[in-house]
């Protein structure tokens, strides 16, 4: 058995990426599901890019979703993609990529493969190798479907998660990548730092790759790390919606195939990022809500008396700035501690820490029917400083979550399955993957 039928047997395919032929700065945007309350970001996207070739051609921002100008977005993504196939994009040959990414402060490190989607369940009972880390809501899943469909490759914005305490796979490819092919090097626009990119294709490396992974699915490690007796390797961390809808679209095509045609389609396999959870450069980061136009003590008042009714603890406190509002949320562990913006004014929320898990549940628990009940717009933010100016603006709310400890998070995921859907965020959202890489998943 060669190394890449044995990557296989661990979900993993070694992708041939597709890149441009020359001219990455305007090619690489930002993941389709960063600033979707913030229509300029992406106006700004467009007025850079103009006509030249670029990613932000080939997918739907979701600021667009629902509004007039998603249709015809969407009706330039597949001819977009066809051009550029023939036009733009070259075919590496069969490799990893191994990427450094400066965001100023830090280089975070990266492997790019494609993972078996065979191998991914998103149900919080999931027992398979590739795991989701938060609920999945079909809902999202089914406008990226109708993208999906028929659609000659795909382009990919997935981060997903390995636990890898000793820091080899990934980051140990950092001392040998002057002797590896570059393939891109770039600065990314709209202060998204800089990128570079290296193919790892030998079989000297990609069995060193293999070997690192089959060491993290080893069963005394993983029943020692996690108590669990079902092996998980990957757990998602960006793009989880993605990642589901790569399977959904596999599943309606599949039926149609051989035994054979199925081991090597193109479209089961979907490219991702891989990152290791103890990269020094990634930053567990909250997400945090924002509600809009609605009654806000209506609100609060709610989320105090659901509290109430379950006979636990809940209160809120008005604070003199944002400042104090902060040091409460990072620093108090007696309760969660939810900051609230409304209005320009700072509050401190504390629920029973026995009413949940986490903060973010403890949030949700009673945001979300009240969300529900009262039909008003909720939206996921990335950011404190976004949050609050959110919530400076009348009758919106603004609510900052706590950070989370990265390494607690591979074990909750084994033993509680899904967290409650975003939870959190691998960093801001200028540091999520930018769309660079390409790969085929049609057969023409």
């Amino acid at each position: 058995m060669n190394v890449k039928e044995k990557l296989l047997e661990l979900g993993v395919c070694v992708p041939n990426v597709l890149l441009p032929k020359d001219g990455f700065d305007k090619w690489s945007v930002v993941a389709c599901d960063q600033y979707t309350s913030q229509k300029e970001y992406w106006q700004e996207v467009k007025e850079i890019v103009g006509d030249s070739p670029s990613a932000f051609n080939i997918i739907l921002p979701e600021v667009y979703l629902e509004t007039p100008e998603a249709e015809q977005h969407v009706k330039n993504i597949r001819p977009s993609m066809d051009k550029y196939l023939q036009e733009v994009l070259i075919e590496q040959g069969e490799g990893f990529v191994y990427l450094e990414r400066d965001l100023g402060d830090k280089v975070r490190k990266g492997l790019v493969v494609a993972l078996d989607l065979e191998q991914y369940d998103y149900r919080p009972t999931s027992t398979t190798l590739i795991r989701a880390t938060e609920g999945t809501i079909i809902e999202r899943v089914i406008p990226r479907l109708k993208i999906r469909r028929d659609a000659s490759l795909e382009i990919s914005h997935i981060l997903v998660l390995i636990d890898d305490e000793n820091c080899d796979i990934v980051e140990g490819l950092s001392e040998e990548k002057q002797n590896l092919k570059k393939l891109y090097s770039t600065r990314l626009m709209q202060n998204g730092g800089y990128i570079e990119g290296y193919q790892v294709a030998d079989e000297t490396r990609l069995e060193k790759i293999y070997e690192g992974l089959k060491a993290l699915v080893d069963t005394k490690r993983q029943e020692e790390r996690y108590g669990a007796k079902n092996p998980m390797l990957f757990a998602m961390g960006d793009g989880n919606h993605s990642f589901a809808t790569a399977q959904a679209y596999w599943n309606e095509i599949k039926g149609e195939l051989t035994e054979e045609e199925r081991k090597t389609h193109p479209a089961r396999y979907a490219l991702v990022e891989l990152v290791n959870i103890h990269e020094t450069a990634l930053n567990f980061e909250p997400i945090h809500r924002a509600v809009f136009s609605l009654d806000a003590q209506g609100a609060i008042d709610f989320i105090l008396g659901h509290y109430k009714k379950m006979g636990k603890e809940a209160s809120i406190e008005k604070v003199s700035n944002s400042e104090v509002m902060m040091d409460a949320v990072i620093n108090d562990k007696t309760a969660h501690v939810i900051g609230v913006i409304n209005n320009g004014v700072n509050y401190i929320l504390k629920i029973d820490l026995t009413a949940a898990q986490i903060a973010v549940a403890a949030l949700d628990n009673a945001l979300d029917i009240y969300v529900k009940e009262n039909n008003v717009k909720e939206d996921y933010i990335h950011g404190e400083d976004v949050t609050i100016e959110i919530g400076k603006e009348r009758d919106n709310i603004g609510f900052i979550l706590p950070w989370m400890d990265k390494n607690t998070f591979f074990k909750a995921v084994v033993q509680d399955g899904a967290l409650p859907r975003k939870t959190f965020s691998l960093g801001h959202a200028n540091e999520k993957r930018y769309y660079m890489e390409a790969k085929r998943i049609g057969v023409k």
